[in-house]
């Protein structure tokens, strides 16, 4: 008695074909099926057939059948051989046994094949082992040397053996692919021979191997990207060299069985109860539809093709999965998802599943993609998120629910498309307008208007909302009051007074979402001014709060707050810090909003050619029509830096660019207007600039942020009126910003401190522009700090201290060059006296110097003046000594001459 063990597909057949081959008496051979389990004598019945025993409810037939088989020894030798017996019925099992017990030493093997198999088999396996004739054989697959020898090449084996397994059926395929492509991993031949495993496979173990494929699609360690490289370069280079040529031509004489194994696999099947991640045997006998998954799941990993509950290689179940039909994948994905979910398993891993089957209306399933695109959005997966989301849509029952989905999308699609948004809300808007909409998603549907400056849309949804939560109620008070604070603190001219009634402000709603007093924070910064303790809130607010969807516009009211402050290091750092996060990282729209932060940053510390990259950046990351009405803030970045540098033709080119009407519904607009009016102030037009500074002027007052960091339009008249030789203007003007300006540092009081001394009589300039210098010393603003610094040089000429102001013009002139500005040279005034021309020169040597400084050789101005090259050399050389130059290049570019010889 043999009983041979062994995996599916591990060569059991094989050997008993073999076996039968060589066997120089009477066969007798069966093969058990899954099928056939119930029918009684099914094995027997294929052993003796024709074999007419008792009734198989008699208790005598198996005594009848065994002796039967005994006696088909009394001719001669007799071999019996039975393929994959533990699918054999219970009285073929009790047959086969009686006869093991009295074979003795009659002519007569008895070989069983058998994969696994259930409870009862194994007792039957367990019996007949005990018996003194009986003998264990175990089939397995070959080992990393055996593949070496097979192939003929040490340096290839281990990559062999890690994609195959071991297996032969998928080794062989393997080379094959190897001969394809010169590339050791799966390809074609392992794809079919994949398939052809399962069809060689009993119907119980070809179901765990579906449900398993379909289960590993959400298993953690493959939906997150986990799954070993298929090749490693070292065992590639061994096998691309010519020591691999027993492979290459086909002489290593493979053909049989075979499969796959990578060094990190993804197990599927729990084995015990801390198993995080993993399903149970139960959920995976569910899909399968089979009891005894444990057994199957054992044989799948002696054949080689699983390792610790796990596909070896991920092109495993791809390849199942691609031999199955539509209809078939459907009905296998439909099961993973209703058994994961009873299981209690989470969205993430359900939502695949749901997705794959085609989503059907049950109640369970809109929650489960709602909670799964949560999950996603976390992870930085958006457009995966997106794909459940809208399968969400597609199933829910009522409408109130699809708007809800709805907004989620716009929502989340606003992260990456601002565009798709867009379009999203349209619906919602024409859904609140028809009164459908619950007030929390209406609440959502006035936040993302907000967010995408569509105000006069905002306006419309807030006031039906405001209305729906007179007649009804509130229905979700948190979502309200942080509606109202949200108002509140960016968008105050939306709070009429009846509004306010409406939505009161709730300080729990603060206490309950901390990251919601970013807003706060950034309203007392831009009101109160920027004091060290205020700022210190700041910076531990956006220290302790986790970048995540939910938080990242609190993040940025936050990084505004230190802008407006003038903080501008510790803005750069946090735009840094925080851009590197994940969820800014995973999101255009985010990472073209920190861009334009960062580039605010740039041009408020003076760094343009910084302040023009990173605004550059920010177009590029969202293109103009995504970024929607708020393209005016990184348009006026750039067209206030353009417009320092010195950059007239790159700024136009942005002014004259059309902007969404609506821009100037928005603060986006006040950056606009002042961008645009110092464009105008640069290159002479006026009267342009007085518009748009006097618009800018209304805008702040229409919005209810007339405050200096946001609309510094005083100081803009101010610069303007001076142009206009009005300081009487320009002084009311720069008085007015001091007085509604913080007492602390600011760019906007070093600027208006600067303005305001240009008014003043001469002998209070300089204390007043000492002072401006303090201010922006303090705030790091250096390109306002240089105009100071050049205008403190004038006052200090002016008072007779020409050695301070020469200091303190280089110091203006350089930093401006750091800036990046388009520095004017030191005026002469600020230079040493140098000796008149006219005065000290000769009419000869000023008509020769005069000529020289217009860029003429010494030649052409022999030529010109009729004299020779000698007696211009004699002139210049005099010249040189009595202006007290070194040369040419020095002489004053405007020489007045005596009048040139006829």
């Amino acid at each position: 008695m043999v009983l041979v063990h062994g995996g599916p597909v591990t060569g059991k057949s094989t050997l008993l074909h073999g076996l039968a081959e060589s066997w120089s008496g009477e066969v007798r051979s069966a093969s058990a099926s899954a099928e056939e389990r119930g029918l009684p004598l099914g094995v027997v019945g294929q052993l003796l057939p024709g074999w007419r025993g008792a009734d198989p409810e008699d208790p005598r037939v198996v005594g009848e059948a065994g002796e039967a088989l005994l006696d088909l020894a009394a001719g001669g030798p007799v071999l019996v051989c039975v393929d994959d017996a533990q699918h054999a019925d219970r009285l073929s099992l009790r047959c086969l046994a009686y006869v093991a017990r009295r074979v003795g030493s009659r002519s007569m093997r008895v070989v069983l094949a058998a994969g696994g198999g259930d409870d009862y088999y194994r007792r039957f396996e367990a019996q007949l082992g005990r018996l003194p004739h009986a003998r264990a054989v175990r089939l397995s697959t070959v080992d990393v040397d055996e593949v070496a020898g097979l192939l003929g090449v040490e340096g290839a084996a281990g990559e062999f053996h890690r994609v195959s397994g071991g297996n032969l059926l998928l080794l062989d395929a393997l080379v094959g692919d190897f001969r394809e492509t010169g590339v050791v991993g799966p390809g074609r031949r392992f794809g079919e021979a994949v398939r052809e495993y399962l069809g060689r496979c009993d119907p119980e173990t070809a179901a765990v191997l579906k449900a398993l494929a379909v289960l590993s699609a959400s298993a953690p360690a493959v939906r997150d990207g986990l799954t070993a490289p298929a090749v490693r370069d070292g065992s590639a280079a061994a096998v691309r060299d010519g020591s691999a040529a027993a492979v290459r031509d086909g002489s290593a004489g493979l053909g049989r069985d075979g499969l796959a194994r990578p060094p990190a696999p993804a197990s599927i099947v729990a084995r015990g109860t801390d198993s995080p991640g993993l399903v149970g045997a139960g959920v995976v006998g569910a899909v399968a539809g089979v009891v005894a998954v444990d057994v199957v799941v054992r044989g799948l990993e002696e054949s080689g093709l699983l390792v610790g509950g796990g596909f070896r290689d991920s092109a495993v179940p791809g390849a199942i999965l691609a031999g199955l039909s539509a209809a078939e994948r459907v009905r296998v994905e439909w099961a993973a998802a209703r058994e994961l979910f009873e299981a209690g398993e989470s969205a993430s891993r359900v939502a695949p599943h749901v997705v794959a089957a085609g989503v059907r209306a049950e109640p369970w399933v809109v929650g489960v993609l709602m909670a799964a695109s949560a999950s996603e959005v976390g992870a930085g997966r958006l457009e995966r998120a997106v794909e459940y989301l809208e399968a969400a849509g597609r199933c829910a029952g009522d409408a109130a629910t699809r708007h809800l989905v709805t907004a989620r999308l716009a929502e989340v699609e606003w992260r990456f498309s601002p565009l798709a948004a867009h379009r999203r809300l349209g619906g919602l808007v024409e859904a609140q307008r028809a009164g459908e909409l619950p007030q929390a998603v209406a609440a959502t549907l006035v936040t993302l208007l907000l967010r995408m400056d569509r105000v006069r849309q905002a306006r419309d949804a807030l006031e039906g909302l405001v209305e729906d939560v007179r007649r009804r109620g509130p229905q979700c008070p948190a979502e309200l009051s942080r509606l109202r604070l949200l108002l509140d603190h960016l968008h105050p001219a939306l709070l009429r007074a009846g509004v306010r009634a409406v939505l009161p402000a709730e300080p729990a709603t603060v206490a309950a979402a901390p990251h919601l007093e970013a807003f706060t924070l950034l309203r007392r910064v831009l009101t109160d001014g920027a004091s060290d303790v205020l700022v210190a809130e700041v910076e531990r607010m956006l220290a302790a709060t986790a970048v995540d969807e939910s938080t990242v516009d609190s993040v940025v009211a936050g990084v505004q707050a230190l802008v407006a402050a003038d903080r501008l290091v510790e803005a750069a750092a946090a735009v840094d810090r925080v851009s590197a996060e994940p969820a800014v990282r995973n999101s255009q729209t985010w990472r073209a909003e920190f861009a334009y932060l960062r580039s605010v940053v740039a041009l408020h510390a003076g760094d343009l050619a910084a302040c023009v990259e990173h605004g550059e950046a920010a177009l590029s990351h969202l293109g103009e029509a995504e970024w929607g009405v708020r393209v005016g803030g990184p348009r006026a970045a750039l067209v206030s830096a353009h417009t320092a540098m010195g950059r007239h033709d790159d700024a136009a080119a942005l002014v004259d660019r059309p902007v969404p009407a609506e821009l100037f519904d928005t603060v986006g607009g006040l950056f606009h207007l002042h961008a645009r009016g110092h464009h105008h102030l640069a290159t002479g037009r006026l009267r342009d600039a007085r518009r748009d500074f006097e618009v800018s002027g209304h805008l702040a007052r229409r919005l209810r942020v007339d405050l200096a960091p946001l609309a510094p339009w005083r100081t803009d008249l101010a610069a303007l009126h001076l142009r206009h030789g009005n300081p009487r203007l320009a002084r009311r003007y720069a008085e007015q910003q001091l007085a509604k300006a913080p007492r602390t540092p600011s760019r906007t009081r070093g600027t208006a401190l600067r303005l305001l001394a240009a008014t003043a009589p001469a002998r209070e300039r300089a204390a007043l522009l000492t002072e401006a210098r303090e201010v922006l010393d303090a705030c790091g603003a250096r390109l306002e700090l240089a105009r100071v610094l050049h205008d403190l040089a004038q006052a200090h000429h002016a008072a007779g201290r020409p050695d301070r102001a020469r200091t303190v013009e280089r110091r203006a002139w350089h930093l401006a060059r750091q800036c990046g500005a388009d520095p004017s040279p030191p005026r002469p005034a600020l230079t040493r006296r140098a000796p008149d021309p006219a005065r000290v020169l000769s009419d000869a040597e000023l008509r020769v110097s005069a000529l020289a400084a217009r860029g003429l050789t010494n030649r052409e101005i022999a030529e010109r003046l009729y004299v020779t090259v000698s007696t211009v050399e004699q002139h210049l050389t005099k010249a040189y000594r009595k202006l007290k130059v070194t040369g040419r290049d020095a002489l004053p570019p405007r020489l007045s001459p005596v009048a040139e010889p006829a």
